[in-house]
């Protein structure tokens, strides 16, 4: 059960609800029933400066997200893999990333809690009715990968 509360900025919000315990146990938490996920999500999508754009059936539009939290939309085909995907990034890098890798090779994707595989179709990806899909950018300025590592040693 959730409790009103006045907000400072006038109005007022939902709090959880606190139950009380004994000394020494943990105490537990009800959420308010009115989660507004769709909301949360429909406002991180239509920041993200892109979505509304017009795509056909082979194509695809896709945020990339970097740590920095810059963001940048592209679009492109669904059967580009992830190596095709990276390299045309490179080749229209966003000024807001930063210093632009010298190779595909130093970009990871990571979508879904995995990452792609450079062999991997765009197609793989959930496509959202106008808003683009968010993919994480991962840049590894010139480290090499381990296998690179294992092969020197």
């Amino acid at each position: 059960m959730a409790t009103e509360v006045e907000s400072p900025t006038g109005g007022s919000q939902q709090q959880p609800a606190h139950t009380e315990t004994a000394a020494g146990s943990t105490p537990t938490y009800s959420v308010p029933d009115s989660d507004n996920r769709a909301s949360i999500d429909s406002s991180v999508r239509s920041s993200s400066g892109g979505g509304g754009t017009k795509l056909t059936e082979d194509e695809i539009e896709i945020t990339f997200l970097m740590q920095t939290s810059e963001r940048a939309t592209r679009v492109l085909k669904v059967a580009d893999t992830a190596l095709d995907a990276k390299e045309k990034l490179l080749k229209d890098w966003p000024s807001q990333f930063g210093p632009q890798p010298s190779s595909s090779l130093e970009l990871k994707f990571l979508y879904s809690g995995r990452y792609f595989e450079n062999s991997q179709v765009l197609s793989s990806v959930q496509r959202y009715n106008g808003h683009p899909t968010v993919v994480h950018l991962i840049v590894n300025y010139n480290r090499p990968s381990p296998k690179e590592v294992e092969a020197s040693a």
